[in-house]
């Protein structure tokens, strides 16, 4: 696709504003937009001090006209950099002149999906375009430092897990919607694989593409099981037994003052599943300076035996498929009207008793000074459960 983008002289350039971010924490305050020409170019723009100012109130959606001189435009990896497809970028720090433009043409983005089947190839880094339909109601989480959207998307009988960050999570997406995102990147986090959106990508919901790529990668989402593209994969498997046999041996370690190296082990077995008695108990909700995150006490067993556990929040989100505010206001339901109870726990319960690979890592806290005491404590950071959306 030809661009009107020159590395000379003084130009007009009009663009479709698709994408538009300011990301936190930079050295510099900075606005990020992603255009697109007539033409379909993509083209990304790196704007500070007067050129920021100048592109603050640009809407996304509108057609704008830009006077850009040559020296402004650089090459660029744009995957790579932004995760857009293009070989420029546009850096200005400059006031300038920005209207909106008096033409229009009907926006559509050139995708160019990624085949579902070979998705589990993908390297860390990559940025990929996606095409899937929602399976179940996107869990919002609002409790970190950086807003996440989870979507958990289909495609016949495959199903992956995307995150939305940032500006992305703010969209509205229901169960049964098709989704169609650019510029997703493969990370890589605690031996999980997962697909996350970038500043500058683009999420559109339920728009009609009549494509041959569309005919290739997408296929409507069937019923029956869905086999998970990207799954868990820890450097070192163990059992229960062998799992507290290294929590005592890290525990004699600490009352003889030596140190220890710390590893994570994949346990695969069962949590066991909640109980009245869940109500009874505090709720299993811890507040940080982040927000409140899930913290459930448990036990996991398998054939060799049973161990106590703690089961943090991401493995948590994993297991029920809710935040931490939603499982408090469901402690909470069932904490004030006991008939809820039974339904309450039916639903948390759905996932928990089938087998599931869980990350646990033994660690063991020390307290006092003349005296030390040594506790024993192992986190399971995440999980994953064998059984597969319906």
């Amino acid at each position: 696709m030809s661009t009107s983008l020159k590395r000379t002289g003084k130009f007009q350039y009009s663009g479709y504003l698709a994408a538009k971010a300011e990301p936190t924490g930079w050295n510099k305050d900075t606005l990020l937009l992603q255009f697109v020409e007539e033409s379909g170019a993509c083209s990304v723009f790196v704007l500070t001090d007067g050129a920021k100012e100048s592109f603050q109130q640009c809407e996304c959606h509108r057609i704008y006209d830009v006077e850009i001189s040559g020296r402004c435009v650089r090459n660029c990896d744009g995957l790579v950099k932004h995760g857009v497809k293009t070989q420029y970028e546009v850096i200005m720090k400059f006031a300038c002149a920005v209207v909106l433009s008096k033409t229009a043409w009907p926006f559509r983005f050139v995708y160019t999906f990624q085949s579902w089947e070979t998705l589990n190839q993908v390297v860390e880094g990559t940025c990929l375009d996606l095409i899937g339909e929602v399976l179940v109601s996107p869990v919002r989480d609002l409790g970190t430092s950086l807003s996440k959207l989870v979507v958990q998307l289909g495609n016949g009988d495959m199903q992956q897990q995307v995150e939305l960050l940032g500006t992305h999570a703010n969209l509205t997406i229901a169960a049964g919607d098709r989704v169609s995102i650019s510029g997703l990147r493969m990370k890589v986090w605690n031996h999980e694989r997962s697909l996350q959106t970038n500043y500058l990508s683009l999420v559109e919901v339920n728009v009609k593409l009549e494509t041959e790529e569309l005919e290739k990668v997408f296929e409507k989402t069937t019923d029956g099981p869905k086999r998970k593209i990207l799954r868990l994969t820890p450097a070192t498997a163990a059992t229960v037994a062998e799992l507290k046999s290294l929590g005592e041996k890290l525990l004699r370690d600490a009352q003889s003052a030596q140190t220890s190296d710390l590893a994570e082990f994949g346990v695969t077995g069962k949590l066991l599943v909640l109980s009245n008695n869940f109500f009874q108990l505090d709720a299993p909700i811890l507040d940080t300076a982040k927000g409140p995150v899930i913290c459930w006490r448990t036990i996991l067993e398998d054939a060799t035996g049973r161990v106590d556990v703690k089961v943090w929040d991401r493995a948590c989100h994993a297991l029920f498929k809710i935040t931490a505010d939603r499982l408090q206001e469901l402690w909470e339901e069932g904490h004030e009207d006991p008939s809820r109870q039974p339904k309450i726990l039916e639903y948390l319960n759905t996932l928990i008793d089938v087998k599931e690979i869980c990350l646990c890592k033994p660690e063991v806290w020390s307290n006092g000074k003349k005296e030390k005491t040594h506790t024993l404590q192992i986190n399971v950071n995440n999980l994953e459960v064998f059984k597969d959306i319906a």
